[in-house]
Protein backbone atom coordinates (compact mmCIF):
# COMPACT_ATOMS: atom_id res chain seq x y z
CA UNK A 1 0.00 0.00 0.00
CA UNK A 2 1.09 3.50 0.24
CA UNK A 3 4.32 4.38 2.61
CA UNK A 4 3.83 7.83 3.04
CA UNK A 5 4.16 9.25 6.29
CA UNK A 6 0.17 10.10 7.30
CA UNK A 7 0.50 13.49 8.68
CA UNK A 8 -3.85 14.22 9.47
CA UNK A 9 -5.90 11.77 10.79
CA UNK A 10 -8.47 10.82 8.06
CA UNK A 11 -11.88 13.42 7.69
CA UNK A 12 -9.58 15.56 10.44
CA UNK A 13 -9.73 19.32 9.96
CA UNK A 14 -6.72 21.08 8.61
CA UNK A 15 -7.17 24.22 10.79
CA UNK A 16 -6.74 21.37 13.45
CA UNK A 17 -3.60 20.22 12.53
CA UNK A 18 -2.09 23.79 11.66
CA UNK A 19 -3.27 25.11 15.40
CA UNK A 20 -1.09 22.10 17.24
CA UNK A 21 1.76 22.46 14.77
CA UNK A 22 1.49 26.27 15.84
CA UNK A 23 1.36 24.98 19.97
CA UNK A 24 4.49 22.80 19.34
CA UNK A 25 5.95 25.53 17.54
CA UNK A 26 5.59 28.20 20.10
CA UNK A 27 6.64 25.73 22.84
CA UNK A 28 10.16 25.27 21.30
CA UNK A 29 10.57 28.39 20.91
CA UNK A 30 9.74 29.43 24.40
CA UNK A 31 11.91 26.92 25.67
CA UNK A 32 15.12 27.93 27.43
CA UNK A 33 18.57 27.03 26.04
CA UNK A 34 20.05 24.37 28.16
CA UNK A 35 24.20 24.61 28.33
CA UNK A 36 26.32 21.48 27.90
CA UNK A 37 28.12 21.00 31.24
CA UNK A 38 31.44 19.87 29.73
CA UNK A 39 34.17 21.59 31.38
CA UNK A 40 37.32 23.32 29.00
CA UNK A 41 40.34 21.31 28.21
CA UNK A 42 42.43 23.73 29.91
CA UNK A 43 40.16 22.76 33.30
CA UNK A 44 39.72 19.37 32.33
CA UNK A 45 43.86 18.80 32.77
CA UNK A 46 44.39 20.94 35.72
CA UNK A 47 42.05 19.36 37.89
CA UNK A 48 43.78 15.90 37.06
CA UNK A 49 47.10 17.31 38.00
CA UNK A 50 45.52 18.05 41.28
CA UNK A 51 43.69 15.59 42.21
CA UNK A 52 45.40 12.53 40.26
CA UNK A 53 49.03 13.92 39.15
CA UNK A 54 50.98 14.93 36.05
CA UNK A 55 52.10 11.63 34.13
CA UNK A 56 48.03 11.09 33.65
CA UNK A 57 47.42 14.81 32.92
CA UNK A 58 49.85 14.59 29.88
CA UNK A 59 48.07 11.35 28.82
CA UNK A 60 45.23 12.74 28.87
CA UNK A 61 46.04 15.67 27.25
CA UNK A 62 47.82 13.62 24.31
CA UNK A 63 45.60 11.22 24.03
CA UNK A 64 42.75 14.10 23.57
CA UNK A 65 44.99 15.59 20.96
CA UNK A 66 45.33 12.27 18.83
CA UNK A 67 41.78 11.65 18.73
CA UNK A 68 39.23 13.04 16.13
CA UNK A 69 36.10 14.87 18.21
CA UNK A 70 33.55 12.02 18.92
CA UNK A 71 35.79 8.86 18.46
CA UNK A 72 35.59 8.10 22.10
CA UNK A 73 31.53 8.34 24.02
CA UNK A 74 29.09 6.68 26.15
CA UNK A 75 27.73 4.72 23.32
CA UNK A 76 31.16 3.75 21.93
CA UNK A 77 32.80 0.33 22.66
CA UNK A 78 35.22 0.93 24.31
CA UNK A 79 33.56 4.15 26.11
CA UNK A 80 35.17 6.94 26.76
CA UNK A 81 35.01 6.38 30.50
CA UNK A 82 37.19 2.78 30.01
CA UNK A 83 39.80 4.90 28.19
CA UNK A 84 40.06 6.75 31.48
CA UNK A 85 39.97 3.95 33.81
CA UNK A 86 42.90 2.71 31.68
CA UNK A 87 44.91 5.87 31.51
CA UNK A 88 44.63 5.54 35.38
CA UNK A 89 45.70 2.17 35.53
CA UNK A 90 49.00 2.67 33.51
CA UNK A 91 49.88 4.72 36.46
CA UNK A 92 48.48 2.91 39.47
CA UNK A 93 46.06 5.46 40.15
CA UNK A 94 43.17 4.59 43.03
CA UNK A 95 40.05 3.83 41.54
CA UNK A 96 38.50 6.24 43.93
CA UNK A 97 40.56 8.95 42.53
CA UNK A 98 39.55 8.19 39.39
CA UNK A 99 36.14 8.58 40.12
CA UNK A 100 36.39 11.50 42.75
CA UNK A 101 38.13 13.32 39.54
CA UNK A 102 35.42 12.91 37.08
CA UNK A 103 32.69 12.29 39.45
CA UNK A 104 30.70 15.99 40.53
CA UNK A 105 33.13 16.94 43.49
CA UNK A 106 35.89 17.08 40.38
CA UNK A 107 35.28 18.15 36.81
CA UNK A 108 31.68 16.22 36.32
CA UNK A 109 31.99 14.46 32.99
CA UNK A 110 30.30 11.15 34.42
CA UNK A 111 28.57 9.97 37.86
CA UNK A 112 31.23 8.45 39.90
CA UNK A 113 29.59 5.22 40.07
CA UNK A 114 29.40 4.61 36.12
CA UNK A 115 33.09 3.84 36.05
CA UNK A 116 32.49 0.49 37.52
CA UNK A 117 31.32 -1.64 34.73
CA UNK A 118 33.86 0.08 32.64
CA UNK A 119 36.59 -1.11 35.56
CA UNK A 120 34.94 -4.18 35.22
CA UNK A 121 34.91 -4.63 31.29
CA UNK A 122 38.98 -4.01 31.57
CA UNK A 123 39.57 -6.58 34.19
CA UNK A 124 38.08 -8.99 32.27
CA UNK A 125 39.89 -8.44 29.23
CA UNK A 126 42.29 -8.97 30.94
CA UNK A 127 44.37 -5.48 30.52
CA UNK A 128 44.27 -4.56 34.03
CA UNK A 129 43.77 -5.69 37.33
CA UNK A 130 42.17 -4.14 40.32
CA UNK A 131 44.20 -4.79 43.55
CA UNK A 132 42.45 -4.30 46.98
CA UNK A 133 44.26 -1.96 49.01
CA UNK A 134 43.74 -1.96 53.15
CA UNK A 135 41.88 1.13 54.30
CA UNK A 136 40.79 0.66 57.81
CA UNK A 137 37.24 0.02 58.65
CA UNK A 138 34.75 -0.09 55.08
CA UNK A 139 34.94 -0.80 51.87
CA UNK A 140 38.63 -1.30 50.66
CA UNK A 141 40.05 1.20 48.15
CA UNK A 142 40.99 -0.75 45.23
CA UNK A 143 44.45 0.11 43.12
CA UNK A 144 44.24 -0.08 39.29
CA UNK A 145 47.32 -1.49 37.46
CA UNK A 146 47.85 -2.31 33.74
CA UNK A 147 48.73 -6.06 33.53
CA UNK A 148 48.51 -6.03 29.71
CA UNK A 149 52.06 -5.50 28.19
CA UNK A 150 50.43 -4.07 24.66
CA UNK A 151 48.79 -1.43 27.23
CA UNK A 152 51.85 -0.34 29.39
CA UNK A 153 54.36 -0.22 26.63
CA UNK A 154 52.16 2.06 24.26
CA UNK A 155 52.44 5.14 23.49
CA UNK A 156 49.46 7.89 25.11
CA UNK A 157 48.17 8.31 21.69
CA UNK A 158 48.40 4.48 20.98
CA UNK A 159 46.40 3.75 23.86
CA UNK A 160 42.74 3.77 22.32
CA UNK A 161 43.99 1.26 19.29
CA UNK A 162 44.96 -1.23 22.04
CA UNK A 163 41.71 -0.31 23.70
CA UNK A 164 40.03 -1.37 20.44
CA UNK A 165 41.53 -4.18 19.36
CA UNK A 166 40.84 -5.96 22.64
CA UNK A 167 37.59 -5.14 22.74
CA UNK A 168 37.08 -6.07 18.84
CA UNK A 169 38.19 -10.31 20.28
CA UNK A 170 35.46 -12.40 21.05
CA UNK A 171 34.44 -13.04 24.66
CA UNK A 172 32.95 -15.76 26.56
CA UNK A 173 29.43 -15.61 28.17
CA UNK A 174 31.22 -13.63 30.64
CA UNK A 175 32.99 -11.61 29.31
CA UNK A 176 36.53 -12.89 29.56
CA UNK A 177 38.47 -12.73 26.01
CA UNK A 178 38.35 -16.48 24.89
CA UNK A 179 41.81 -17.45 24.50
CA UNK A 180 41.49 -19.33 21.71
CA UNK A 181 40.24 -16.56 19.73
CA UNK A 182 43.16 -16.71 16.70
CA UNK A 183 44.32 -19.92 16.58
CA UNK A 184 41.23 -22.19 16.00
CA UNK A 185 41.94 -25.96 16.34
CA UNK A 186 45.74 -25.71 16.52
CA UNK A 187 47.87 -25.27 19.54
CA UNK A 188 51.63 -24.47 19.99
CA UNK A 189 54.32 -27.09 20.56
CA UNK A 190 54.26 -26.99 24.28
CA UNK A 191 50.62 -27.57 24.53
CA UNK A 192 51.06 -30.59 22.38
CA UNK A 193 50.62 -33.99 24.34
CA UNK A 194 53.87 -36.72 23.83
CA UNK A 195 52.91 -39.79 22.39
Amino acid sequence: GDRSLATTAAGARPEAVGAARATAAARFDAATVEPVEMPSRRRLLAVAREILDDRFADDLATVLESLPPGEFGRATEPSDRSLLVALAARHDHLFRDLRAWAGADGIGIAPAQEFTGDRQALVERELIESIKVPAGPGRPMLRLRAVDDALLRARAEEVPSVLEGRFDLPTDADGRTRHDAGRGERRPVWERKRR
